[in-house]
């Protein structure tokens, strides 16, 4: 892969905010062709199509979302960074470090994290790993505190804190929409494309032999990832939380066929000790219960 340019990544960014390259041109004081042309180079640079078209509207692709989340957080640090260096001198940024587990859904992650991402005086470090790594960095006090799915192989010193919850969701392409009608019998010998964690796959198996449907189950995978690309592909219909899907429903790429009652993915903040420094870190883990999302 070529070195990134900078310039089309954003040309990039403002097409996917404003939603067309006519608007994103006005923005940038730019002609539609040349907005085009840069769109079209980075396509080739990251050899992948970012956008499609449907009913005169682009659409992101998967890698496309992808895309867009790094460079979203990428080009909001940017604009915290402008807004830092206008503070006083004296001000004292906040360093914020958190872990999470790579397997949650991006887009979780960074609705969770908000209201660091929007502090012009916080500078969020954030690392990907998997629980255990984590649970040991949180020992060694290399996080503040960070984000999983569940507390059972937490240490006795370590307290935590549910910061959501995220319902299980039928999801699948407009090929199977009609398919809401009569759910969840409608998905009798359906391929089924399900998450592994034991405790989803489970609830979601006991929920559909309740309505007797024997699950015919095409993938079981922790990618949250995989579950999006194989629901918008039309492979199939996906179990996932809804959170993790939003954008997707909103643009009518994906439908809801179906809630999956009583299974949620909860999100945890772990953390080593209470005293913390930070007011933004303190007033996170001290936030009301949360509802669901």
């Amino acid at each position: 892969m070529q070195h990134l340019n900078y310039n089309h990544l954003y040309y990039f960014w403002l097409i996917a905010k404003e939603g067309s390259i006519t608007q994103a041109a006005k923005k940038l004081h730019l002609t539609q062709p040349t907005i085009s042309a840069q769109l079209k180079q980075l396509e080739t640079d990251l050899n992948c199509v970012l956008f499609e078209r449907r009913q005169k509207k682009l659409t992101l692709t998967p890698k496309g979302q992808t895309v867009f989340f790094h460079c979203d957080v990428l080009f909001k640090s940017g604009l915290t960074l402008q807004k830092s260096l206008e503070q006083r001198e004296t001000t004292q940024v906040s360093r914020c470090r958190v872990g999470y587990d790579s397997q949650i859904a991006k887009k979780i992650i960074h609705s969770t994290l908000k209201s660091f991402i929007n502090d012009p005086l916080c500078y969020l470090e954030l690392d990907s790993l998997d629980p255990a790594s984590l649970i040991r960095g949180l020992t060694h006090k290399n996080y503040d505190f960070i984000l999983l799915t569940h507390v059972h192989s937490i240490s006795p010193q370590q307290r935590y804190k549910k910061i959501s919850e995220h319902p299980y969701v039928f999801v699948a392409s407009s090929d199977y929409k009609n398919l809401k009608n009569n759910f969840p019998k409608s998905v009798k010998g359906k391929s089924l494309c399900l998450p592994k964690s034991p405790s989803a796959l489970n609830g979601i198996t006991d929920f559909l032999k309740k309505h007797d449907i024997i699950p015919q189950i095409t993938l079981t995978t922790d990618d949250t990832e995989m579950l999006r690309v194989f629901a918008v592909a039309g492979n199939g219909i996906s179990v996932l939380p809804r959170a993790s899907v939003s954008d997707l429903i909103k643009s009518k790429t994906l439908f809801v066929l179906g809630d999956c009652p009583s299974i949620n993915e909860n999100l945890f903040a772990i953390y080593q000790e209470e005293d913390f420094t930070d007011s933004i870190i303190k007033n996170f883990i001290l936030e009301p219960e949360p509802k669901n999302q």
